[in-house]
């Protein structure tokens, strides 16, 4: 089961305090984030960044982003 958050609508910070929240809670190897806005695609992957995930591979349908994330090995 992939691991979702969902962040659509959420005004800065709250989509990447959702990320971290999920990361120090979780530690899942991948999660998957999603947001319709573009600072917060930002946001989200460098808060991502700083706890050793990075983004592998990006889709957008409609105007939401789907942030696939992985753990750095």
């Amino acid at each position: 089961m992939e691991n979702i958050i969902d962040t659509c609508g959420l005004s800065c910070p709250q989509p990447a305090l959702e990320v971290l929240n999920f990361i120090q809670q979780n530690g899942a190897d991948t999660f998957t984030a999603l947001t319709d806005s573009i600072t917060s695609r930002e946001n989200i992957i460098r808060t991502a960044a700083k706890h050793g995930y990075r983004l592998k591979h990006e889709e957008k349908q409609l105007m939401i982003m789907h942030l696939h994330f992985s753990k750095n090995a």
